[in-house]
């Protein structure tokens, strides 16, 4: 069997509308030398019949045509790293992007480690690019993983070789029982103190995130992978985006289950090994800030509220807002989250919920429903946001039928 330098694995099971930008990102790589496995478990025609159109095209590209594995399909993963032909084993998720250094850059990390990734950047609902603010690489950033209270790694930015897999970590390990399969992957190898870790701060790929797009048509995801695609091709726009995006989503929930106890700042990132960006950052200094209870200005807390609820992460909405609430009191922070919806980045269905959550709380129930009404006006609510204090509202509001009435004038179920 003829080696190659890089495997680069790509499970599919139904994202047709993705996989063949995927695809393209991997043939297209600076490093020639490479194969490319498009695992399809049990996937459906259209993205069988992409596979095969590429297969066709290059040469390099292989196609594993398997019956759907239990779960998320982890077990036909394994399948693929064994039948690779390198002992360098990247990935790909099916509407994820890679830029053409990535092989270059992750096969050169694996020279001299077990285990290698780049610098997450994932791509927002609102089109931003959100960052991490530190590696994984990091001993006490590794810990966090190892105990399984923080990921900020996806597999399309992380490499192994064949080695540290039967060494460290496999797909065949336990991987669909909790629901979490790449998160227990990772975590074997972040626990495995014999496992070479290296780190870089180049940005090598682009993660879309499919869970939390279930709203959007095939066509708009179509459209939106193959407008990065485009930008990830012309260095320029590329940059121009690094430069724009933020670590804020990522710092925060870094803070959550890792707290500053007292350190500063700088300490507080220096011992996690944040990348340069950060400690300048004035968002991330502001969160540091709010975080130890510390008010800062309303238009700059706005401005926060208005990058950390995103749809894309509408779940902070609840703890967000509990938090603005403890900082501010009750008034000025429901104040701060209905104007966050309004920033440059804006027109966000996350703030808005943040602030109907506010005013359920306190038993004003009209005031929430009208901001629930505007909130679906805006936009998607992927984490469930808005249903979940639709319900709570519902068991607890005798106008019930305005709610009905709110949801049916936003055109939406009520």
């Amino acid at each position: 069997m003829e080696r190659v330098s890089a495997s680069i694995i790509i499970p599919t099971f139904n994202r047709h509308a993705t996989l063949g930008r995927s695809v393209l990102s991997a043939r297209e790589q600076t490093v020639q030398d490479i194969e490319i496995i498009v695992v399809l478990d049990g996937a459906s025609p259209q993205c069988r019949d992409v596979a095969k159109r590429h297969a066709a095209e290059d040469e390099r590209v292989s196609v594993l045509d398997l019956p759907k594995a239990p779960g998320r399909g982890h077990e036909n993963c394994d399948k693929a790293v064994i039948s690779a032909r390198s002992d360098k084993i990247l990935y790909c998720d099916d509407d994820d992007l890679l830029l053409p250094n990535h092989v270059q850059v992750l096969g050169a990390m694996l020279d001299v480690a077990d285990v290698a990734e780049t610098r997450v950047a994932s791509l927002g609902r609102l089109g931003d690019l959100h960052l991490t603010p530190c590696p994984t690489g990091n001993p006490r950033v590794r810990q966090l993983l190892a105990n399984g209270k923080c990921k900020f790694l996806f597999d399309t930015h992380f490499g192994h070789t064949t080695q540290a897999y039967e060494a460290f970590s496999s797909w065949r390990v336990g991987n669909d029982q909790n629901g979490a399969p790449v998160r227990e992957f990772l975590s074997r190898f972040a626990s495995s103190q014999d496992c070479r870790w290296v780190s870089r701060d180049d940005i090598t790929a682009i993660s879309l995130h499919g869970a939390a797009r279930k709203d959007m048509t095939a066509e708009q995801r179509s459209a939106e992978i193959d407008a990065w695609y485009g930008i990830i091709r012309s260095s320029g726009e590329f940059e121009g985006e690094v430069r724009k995006a933020n670590s804020t989503n990522h710092l925060y929930r870094l803070l959550q289950v890792d707290p500053p106890l007292g350190a500063s700042f700088d300490d507080y990132l220096s011992d996690r090994g944040a990348y340069t960006d950060v400690f300048k950052d004035k968002n991330a200094q502001g969160l540091f800030r709010l975080m130890n209870m510390k008010p800062i200005p309303a238009d700059d807390a706005g401005e926060l509220a208005g990058i950390l609820l995103q749809p894309l992460l509408g779940a902070y909405s609840f703890t967000f807002s509990s938090l603005m609430k403890r900082v501010y009191g009750p008034d000025a922070a429901a104040q701060i989250m209905k104007k966050a919806a309004l920033y440059p980045a804006g027109q966000l269905a996350g703030p808005l919920t943040a602030y109907a959550q506010l005013q359920a709380g306190r038993g004003r129930r009209e005031e929430a429903i009208l901001a629930i009404s505007d909130a679906l006006e805006i936009g998607p609510d992927p984490k469930g946001d808005i249903a979940k204090l639709k319900e709570h509202i519902a068991q607890t509001n005798p106008l019930k039928g305005l709610w009905t009435r709110v949801f049916r004038k936003a055109g939406k179920p009520s």
